[in-house]
């Protein structure tokens, strides 16, 4: 994903069906409270609206500047939010300029939604059927690792999410390629993970099962 780059508009009319779009859009999310010296931070929630985002022009400087030809600034949003305009904006615009800015990973933002980077919180309720017995006698380590289009995801602990292993700032964090406890995981606690992580659909979560030995085995489960 490219950093904070700015949008350009050419017309009033366009400013203000960004505006019209935009209203009432609330979205949340942990990306402003990454810091590695306030990890407990990481673990905290902003909310704000779309169109905070959007610049604030009068009607002369729009018709000054649009008179001439010129163009000025709607928007300087950062990768999380052109994340979400990816998955939801319909105004041609604003979808070319992003097609610009992504040309290799939009078709892939635009297929997993939001969890592509993880920077949102997710409010769908993912379809997982659990099959058989997960909790087992003799288990010493229980692991879990997901993938999503064959693509490991990487778990960061402090603030208990799976995000792409090109999530920019997922160094700043605890991170690991698996997710693992003692024992085995009751079936139960397995599905309040699953739907508390709010997977991505179509993520494959391989739960590995390791006996005394080191003898393994493996369980798969479908993000549908």
């Amino acid at each position: 994903m490219a950093g904070i780059d700015k949008t350009y508009i050419s017309s009033k009319e366009q400013y203000y069906e960004v505006k019209e779009w935009a209203k009432g859009k609330l979205l949340t999310s942990f990306y402003e409270f990454v810091d590695p010296y306030y990890p407990k931070w990481g673990q905290k929630l902003t909310k704000f609206y779309l169109s905070d985002w959007i610049r604030k022009y009068s009607e002369e400087e729009m018709d000054e500047v649009f008179s001439k030809g010129g163009e000025l600034v709607l928007w300087n949003t950062p990768e999380f939010v052109d994340a979400y305009l990816i998955q939801h904006c319909e105004l041609p615009f604003i979808i070319e300029r992003l097609k610009e800015q992504y040309p290799k990973s939009f078709a892939k933002i635009k297929k997993q939604g939001l969890a592509y980077n993880d920077t949102f919180i997710h409010t769908y309720n993912p379809h997982i059927k659990l099959k058989g017995k997960f909790k087992k006698k003799g288990v010493l380590f229980t692991s879990i690792y997901i993938t999503v289009d064959e693509e490991y995801l990487w778990y960061l602990s402090n603030i208990d999410k799976w995000v792409a292993r090109n999530y920019p700032w997922s160094m700043l964090f605890d991170n690991m390629p698996c997710y693992w406890v003692r024992g085995s995981i009751p079936k139960k606690t397995l599905m309040r993970w699953l739907r508390k992580w709010q997977l991505p659909k179509g993520a494959e979560v391989c739960i590995q099962s390791e006996w005394k030995g080191h003898i393994f085995k493996n369980k798969i489960v479908k993000i549908k």
